[in-house]
């Protein structure tokens, strides 16, 4: 997603180039929303593979670069879905959720290191595209463990986690806080733990105890799905 740092608006019809650290190069355009989509190169081996995206050798400003990550796993890697938005204050929350980093938030990245246990986390981010990004910077701020961070695209909630969910089927669970995440999750039979957004109003007592109900809930092993 290309946007404009000051206004916040989309940048159309520009073309990006890709670049991977082997030297790998691809080129694609941003499209009349500002989304931009390219085939990256074939046969990478499991695991993380880093990548920048910046403006062609032919556009100003040349200091203009972006990084993303491919994540590469096989199809029946166990996976738990964590709503980032439960564990990182975004939105309205942000300017209110001083009190509830210092307070809460690592024994928040306590519970998400027992439920990503034996399984590949994957955080949801269901924002707008400035929201995407500013959720998954914080997440980098934090030592949750590593795992792709997936963007969830407002009213596109449903079709989006389905086709998370055809990459990588093996879903054991999703622990969610926001209510368009959750009513997906739930249509796509993924088991889910209910916890507060982060920075939200609730009492620290509160959010402790639903995220201990969310680990004990989804640390179970689920049977087979009828």
């Amino acid at each position: 997603m290309l946007e404009d740092a000051e206004t916040g608006k989309p940048v159309l019809f520009t073309r990006l180039v890709v670049r991977f650290p082997d030297g790998w190069t691809g080129h694609t355009w941003s499209s009349s929303g500002g989304l931009s989509a390219s085939v990256g190169p074939t046969g990478l081996s499991a695991g993380r593979h880093d990548y920048t995206v910046g403006l062609s050798e032919m556009e100003a400003p040349l200091g203009a670069l972006g990084r993303g990550t491919v994540w590469v796993l096989p199809a029946d890697t166990p996976v738990m879905w964590l709503d980032a938005a439960a564990i990182v204050p975004m939105g309205e929350a942000e300017a209110a959720g001083t009190v509830w980093l210092s307070t809460t938030q690592g024994d928040v990245v306590d519970a998400v290191k027992m439920l990503a246990t034996g399984r590949q986390a994957v955080y949801l981010v269901a924002a707008e595209a400035a929201g995407y990004a500013s959720a998954r910077r914080r997440l980098a701020d934090l030592r949750v463990p590593p795992g792709p961070v997936f963007w969830v695209r407002p009213t596109d909630e449903l079709s989006r986690l389905q086709g998370l969910q055809q990459v990588w089927p093996s879903v054991e669970g999703a622990v969610v806080s926001a209510p368009v995440i959750a009513a997906a999750a739930e249509r796509l039979r993924v088991r889910t733990g209910r916890v507060p957004c982060a920075g939200g109003p609730e009492r620290r007592a509160d959010v402790l105890d639903a995220w201990r109900e969310a680990v004990e809930h989804l640390s179970v092993p689920r049977g087979p799905v009828r």
